[in-house]
C-alpha cells in the first residue's frame, strides 16, 4: 500500500514538474513548488478577505445612493454588502488563488505571490 502511495505522489511529482515554466526549472524546482504551495493558500485568504470588504463597501454605497440616501441607507447598506461579500470574495478567491499558482511558480516566497502587496 505505501509503494502504491510514493508512486502515485513521484507521478503526480513529475506532471506537475513537466507542465512548469521554463523560469521555474532554470531557478530551482523545488523552490518553486514549495512557494506556491506554501503561497497558494495564504493567497486565497487574502484575495478574499481584500475583495469581499472591498465590494462590500463599494457595493453598499451605491446601493445607498441608488435608492436615494437617507432612509435608504437601511436598505441599501445591507443589500449592498451581502451582495459585495459574495461577489468579492468569490471574484478575490479565485484572484488570488490564480495568483498564488501562477506568481508562486516565478517568485516563490514573495508578498506578490501571497497577495500581500
Amino acid at each position: 500500500m505505501r509503494i502504491r502511495q510514493l508512486l502515485i505522489a513521484l507521478l503526480i511529482l513529475h506532471v506537475f514538474t513537466t507542465m512548469l515554466p521554463a523560469k521555474a526549472v532554470e531557478k530551482n524546482i523545488i523552490t518553486s513548488v514549495l512557494g506556491t504551495v506554501v503561497g497558494t493558500p495564504i493567497s486565497t485568504v487574502s484575495g478574499l478577505l481584500k475583495g469581499s470588504i472591498s465590494k462590500g463597501v463599494e457595493y453598499s454605497n451605491s446601493f445607498t445612493d441608488g435608492l436615494g440616501g437617507g432612509i435608504g441607507g437601511v436598505i441599501g447598506v445591507p443589500l449592498g454588502m451581502i451582495t459585495g461579500i459574495v461577489t468579492g470574495g468569490t471574484t478575490g478567491t479565485v484572484k488570488g488563488l490564480l495568483n498564488g499558482i501562477v506568481v508562486g511558480i516565478d517568485e516563490p516566497f514573495s508578498s506578490r505571490s501571497m497577495s500581500l502587496d
